[in-house]
């Protein structure tokens, strides 16, 4: 099983219950759009949760910060760029980023690309290369390890680490201001992946 949602992020702060667990990580953050998009993300993810029949919201959250369900054999994932959120709930770990083009990729490249990707991929377009750097951000999201893996380490030419395979999928969304988005996981992917809408 693998489902893909997608909300707009509301204009305003949401005030609706999301599991306690999470309220001293939203809390943290002191910007208001941060605390926003980290608020929709979670109000999203209990819909989804309903979705699934899943009424026990038991959330722990790692060293790394990244959150998983106590007790449930199911797995999720958030990402959010600009006006979006999308959750990633699978049978099996799964990594999930998005984001928009970005148009000044090019001069940061040595921070997500190794030195042998710099020379093949440097020419590519800026959207591809904020493909590129999506799919290693759902890499870095599925093992869970946050900003302590970085981007420029992971090669796309041996999808392998830690000797386990890794599979990756991405696509252009363009019923979404052209969304980069990217899924990363231990099990092959379906070839073709649509987002579910929900409105928040």
């Amino acid at each position: 099983m693998l489902k893909i949602y997608i909300a707009k992020i509301p204009t305003k702060i949401i005030k609706r219950k999301i599991p306690t667990s999470l309220l001293n990580e939203i809390n943290q953050y002191m910007h208001p759009q941060a605390r926003l998009q980290k608020n929709a993300s979670y109000l999203l993810l209990n819909i989804v949760l309903n979705t699934h029949h899943i009424w026990n919201k038991d959330i722990s959250v790692n060293e790394y910060g990244k959150p998983s369900l106590i007790g449930n054999q199911i797995y999720f994932n958030l990402s959010h760029s600009g006006e979006y959120i999308v959750c990633a709930v699978a049978n099996n770990p799964i990594g999930v980023d998005i984001e928009f083009t970005n148009s000044h990729i090019k001069s940061i490249s040595s921070a997500f690309l190794t030195k042998n990707e710099v020379q093949t991929y440097i020419s590519l377009s800026n959207q591809k290369l904020t493909q590129i750097w999506a799919i290693k951000e759902a890499i870095v999201k599925l093992l869970g390890v946050g900003l302590s893996k970085k981007l420029s380490t992971i090669s796309l030419a041996s999808l392998k680490i830690n000797n386990k395979r890794l599979y990756t999928f991405k696509k252009t969304f363009r019923a979404y201001h052209h969304l980069q988005f990217a899924l990363a996981s231990y099990v092959q992917l379906p070839k073709k992946i649509n987002l579910i809408k929900v409105k928040l």
